[in-house]
């Protein structure tokens, strides 16, 4: 791709907090994209380290990587800073990125060249190890699927689109609502999901490996506090919301409602709770789960009353006894080979 000033701008926006010893290989990364018409906001989300003067010489020197400060009105944490760096962005395309992950040479060119080619409203790339020491070979099939076929594996995430996989375009991300901010779990599976609901995208999958992350265990987002799995229980339950039409995978996704929903309270179980707090437990379980699932059922009358009894048992079960009820067997159908080989999809038109 020759480029010239007509080329549009990508804008990548960085959330970071205590990076001071991951932050400047992520920016050098940057630099060296093979497309250099970007400009990168770097938010800093209150950072108690020294991440702001660790980047002060790359800024001075290359005006295309700004630094600022996450503004009390925008909430503490990375959605909070993401929706600020959109708010600062002036880019035709909008490109999300972490702290502590590396862009390989052609990440915005390849992306871009797909969308510009194909008229897309996205296109990402696929993410590769650096810590394994064997390359992951990637294969994809051209498949074309209806676009209640793509929200519903994506929905039960038989596979994933990573928050700093995709490059959109500028009208996608504003349309819609940003990042929803109080979320703490699970924001970019709600963020990227919603907008394929909401719209009908057309998108492709770049048939190269465009990004890595250091080998790092200290990532911002790890967390055990109860909080953290309410945003995980939380965020499928506000994009079953969203499924208002007559969607044909209904039932199938109410299933998974119950092994994943039911997952996620076994893991608030193992890490949140000891006996000195079982009333807290019931509380947990009552007003969060319960309460959610039926506002979800009353704001929703095509879920059908089986379904949602069906549901509701399943995940009563597998919160107190640790296993799945009977009725949550649909568990296995996610697992199929079928399922498997969706992964390999590479566009949808």
């Amino acid at each position: 791709m020759e480029q010239n000033n007509t080329d549009p701008l990508i804008s990548i926006i960085i959330p970071t907090y205590n990076r001071e010893k991951e932050i400047i290989e992520t920016l050098k990364s940057i630099q060296k994209q093979s497309y250099k018409k970007f400009e990168c906001i770097i938010v800093d989300d209150g950072s108690l380290d020294n991440t702001e003067n660790v980047i002060s010489n790359l800024i001075e020197v290359d005006s295309r990587f700004v630094f600022f400060k996450r503004p009390s009105e925008y909430k503490r944490g990375g959605n909070g800073a993401r929706n600020y760096g959109i708010d600062l962005s002036k880019g035709d395309y909008i490109q999300f990125f972490d702290s502590d992950d590396l862009m390989l040479k052609d990440n915005l060119k390849l992306k871009l060249e797909a969308i510009l080619k194909y008229d897309l409203d996205l296109s990402w790339g696929w993410y590769k190890n650096i810590a394994e020491i064997k390359q992951t070979e990637v294969t994809y099939n051209n498949i074309v699927v209806s676009q209640d076929e793509f929200i519903y594996h994506f929905f039960v995430r038989n596979f994933w689109i990573g928050c700093t996989a995709a490059l959109w375009k500028r009208e996608i991300i504003v349309n819609g609502g940003l990042f929803n901010e109080d979320l703490l779990k699970s924001q970019d599976y709600e963020f990227n999901l919603r907008k394929f609901i909401i719209n009908k995208l057309k998108y492709k999958v770049v048939e190269e490996f465009c990004w890595t992350r250091l080998d790092n265990t200290t990532s911002i987002t790890q967390s055990k506090k109860i909080e953290h799995f309410e945003s995980l229980i939380e965020a499928p339950l506000m994009l079953r919301r969203l499924l208002t039409w007559d969607y044909i995978f209904k039932d199938k996704i109410d299933g998974f409602l119950v092994y994943f929903i039911g997952g996620q309270i076994i893991n608030v179980k193992n890490h949140c709770f000891n006996s000195i707090e079982f009333n807290r437990r019931v509380n947990f379980f009552i007003t969060t789960v319960l309460k959610k699932y039926f506002i979800l059922i009353a704001k929703n009358p095509s879920v059908s009353f089986i379904s949602s009894l069906k549901v509701m048992i399943g995940i009563t079960f597998y919160f107190w006894f640790g296993k799945f009820y009977s009725l949550a067997k649909e568990k296995n159908k996610f697992f199929s080979k079928e399922n498997l080989d969706f992964f390999k999809i590479s566009e949808i038109q």
